[in-house]
């Protein structure tokens, strides 16, 4: 985000008032780009019914800029290096909805032949499957693999299912509150609560994706002192903690919720403050 409202000097904002509503708007909106920057790779995971023993793994690093599902179906048995697979955009309607008008879907354009052990493109955007086994692969199965950014905010959150896995991944920033606090003269300072609960469906290492999560949101919210100050418009950034929890009577999604404190400051001349 580019706009600076504040130029900083001692720790002091010596910027014209700008009002409380417009520093908080802005401070959430610097929030929001930095958590729809992470992009991740994950929630594989195979159709019932297909070859047994058959090892599977996505990777790389996601360039697309909307959430998507790929199908990636064996069309060629065989051994590898015979075997091939076409790819396919499979992404619900539901998650459609959020697409800017005029997205494409990323479907492979022709069988691919692949080899065991080996990474073979998922569609153009970055994304990546390895299937490893012996003996052959059989026509027909199946496996899928979500990509995307996963922020959901306060003015945009869907209602999910705690066994629905249309959103494998998704983080809900809740409404912020603040309090004053003690400030220079002429200047008012503020301390503003915001939630982060951070969902992501079950698999089969729930833990291991929960940690890289965890690390993702707290490089883009905290990371960088440009990040601590939201793009200059704050003080600072406090990481308070953040806690597990499991969701839906099968305990079908996990995740953790992350509690940030964000100091910030206005001139006591901005009818705002009154």
């Amino acid at each position: 985000m580019s706009i600076l409202l504040f130029g900083m000097s001692g720790g002091i904002a010596s910027a014209p008032a700008v009002s409380t509503d417009s520093i908080r708007e802005r401070i959430m909106q610097d929030l929001r780009l930095r958590l729809e920057s992470i992009q991740s790779v994950g929630s594989e995971s195979a159709a019932a019914g297909n070859t047994p023993g058959v090892r599977y793994a996505a990777s790389a690093t996601y360039t697309g800029t909307v959430t998507r599902q790929y199908q990636i179906q064996v069309v060629t048995g065989g051994a590898s290096g015979v075997a091939a697979v076409t790819i396919t955009d499979v992404t619900p309607a539901d998650q459609r909805t959020l697409w800017p008008a005029g997205t494409a879907d990323d479907n492979g354009s022709v069988a691919a032949v692949v080899t065991s052990g080996t990474a073979f493109n998922v569609g153009t955007l970055g994304v990546q499957m390895t299937l490893t086994w012996t003996g052959n692969l059989a026509s027909g199965d199946t496996w899928f693999v979500w990509a995307g950014t996963y922020t959901r905010t306060v003015d945009q959150v869907i209602e999910v299912a705690d066994d629905d896995p249309s959103v494998p991944v998704w983080i809900e920033i809740g409404t912020p509150t603040e309090d004053p606090v003690e400030g220079p003269v002429q200047k008012i300072s503020y301390e503003m609560d915001v939630t982060l609960l951070c969902s992501i469906e079950r698999t089969p290492d729930p833990k291991t994706e929960i940690s890289e999560l965890i690390a993702a949101v707290k490089k883009a919210v905290v990371g960088t002192e440009i990040a601590r100050t939201r793009s200059g418009l704050a003080i600072d950034t406090e990481l308070l903690g953040s806690a597990g929890f499991a969701l839906g009577d099968t305990k079908s999604r996990s995740g953790f919720e992350m509690t940030l404190l964000i100091h910030y400051r206005h001139a006591l001349t901005d009818p705002h403050t009154l």
